[in-house]
């Protein structure tokens, strides 16, 4: 296997930036460096760092959808309440953006350290956690793509904003296809 054109030929591990390019470019010599050295929490602090710029970006869309939605609902709530509402909403959308990752993290490993124990392919789990936060960078990608979506269209669209194929569908398509792509 052939190391990529930025790997050192001296043996001496991919740096951070090196291996969040190249898991998109060059993802088996990546990866290979990841499971040879599996150090990741600067890569966690990347992605986990790049997640929440992502999702302070789209916070005022977030609050506008929330009260849009109020207002649609007929709702009619004191400002107080209202403000609440929105920076409740606000606050569960940053704490869910740090968790959800984390979380897939976590038991993806567990889940592969799980199925190597059954097939008596076992590997580390600290090599399988480094393999899937590393792994989790085209996802990132994928919501910076939908950050930038969702920052371009009326707060009203909020929920129709995908960055899978289901975007060529029209709007309010909640129909077997739709959740299929």
């Amino acid at each position: 296997m052939e190391k990529p054109a930025y790997a050192r030929a001296d043996g001496i591990q991919l740096n951070t930036v090196q291996r969040l390019y190249g898991i998109i470019v060059f993802p088996r010599a990546t990866l290979q460096d990841i499971v040879d050295n599996p150090a990741f929490f600067r890569g966690l602090a990347c992605l986990l760092g790049l997640i929440l710029i992502f999702t302070l970006a789209i916070l005022p869309k977030i609050g506008a959808y929330t009260i849009w939605a109020m207002e649609k609902q007929s709702l009619h709530v004191a400002a107080v309440a209202r403000d609440v509402s929105v920076y409740g909403a606000m606050a569960a959308v940053v704490l869910t953006s740090l968790a959800q990752p984390l979380l897939f993290f976590f038991v993806t490993a567990l889940l592969f350290f799980l199925f190597g124990y059954t097939t008596k392919k076992q590997a580390s789990y600290r090599v399988l956690l480094a393999v899937c936060v590393f792994a989790y960078v085209p996802v990132a990608v994928a919501a910076f793509l939908q950050s930038v979506l969702i920052m371009l269209r009326p707060a009203e669209n909020l929920l129709d904003v995908t960055t899978s194929l289901a975007m060529f569908l029209p709007a309010g398509e909640g129909g077997v296809l739709y959740k299929v792509l």
